[in-house]
């Protein structure tokens, strides 16, 4: 009896579920609501995933202060450890000239190292390290307070983002430095005042 029984439930649940599939099947619109919750929540994943991934970019941090300036995107941080070489992340200043014709010749180059050091010159400067292969060639993103650097001499027009290497940066910076780039360049800016 309760076998009899038993088996009736299961062919009526096994009709009911089969009745629902096709109701579902001949109104698929009553799925979207679910199907664009489910594509939102599996980008929403994505988002976070992608999110760790760019925190992971960032392997150390180091502060200390500056004694010496070298271009418009190097200069030397010495802290309690020792004296290090550091050069801004993503970004690319105007190169200093190798040799001058006269005293008073001024390139981009110069006027980028002198910004860079009206920036961080004896200030405390707090590094977030994205690369670092001893003290020749560490690089990251440079802070003084809670003013991004990288960010302060791309806005300014003194240097501009490396496509090249932009890749090393946190994807969130690295927006934010194309936009200021951009709007750098449209203002005509220092090293965009005579054009791009």
């Amino acid at each position: 009896m309760f076998k009899i029984i038993r088996r009736i439930l299961q062919v009526l649940l096994l009709l009911a579920i089969g009745a629902f599939g096709y109701w579902l099947w001949l109104h698929p619109e009553v799925l979207k609501p679910a199907a664009r919750l489910y594509r939102e929540g599996e980008a929403k994943v994505k988002e976070v995933l992608n999110a760790e991934q760019e925190q992971k970019k960032i392997i150390g941090e180091v502060s200390g202060r500056v004694t010496r300036i070298y271009s418009g995107d190097a200069f030397q941080l010495t802290d309690s450890t020792g004296v290090f070489n550091w050069r801004l992340s993503g970004i690319l200043a105007p190169e200093m000239p190798a040799q001058r014709t006269s005293a008073a010749q001024r390139t981009a180059g110069d006027t980028s190292r002198e910004f860079l050091a009206s920036l961080i010159v004896s200030n405390t400067v707090r590094i977030a390290v994205l690369h670092t292969e001893g003290v020749q060639a560490s690089d990251g993103i440079a802070y003084v307070g809670t003013n991004n650097v990288n960010l302060a001499m791309v806005a300014a027009g003194m240097a501009r983002l490396n496509e090249r290497l932009a890749h090393v940066l946190p994807l969130e910076i690295r927006r934010v430095i194309e936009k200021a780039e951009l709007e750098a360049r449209t203002a005509k800016l220092g090293i965009w005042a005579d054009g791009p």
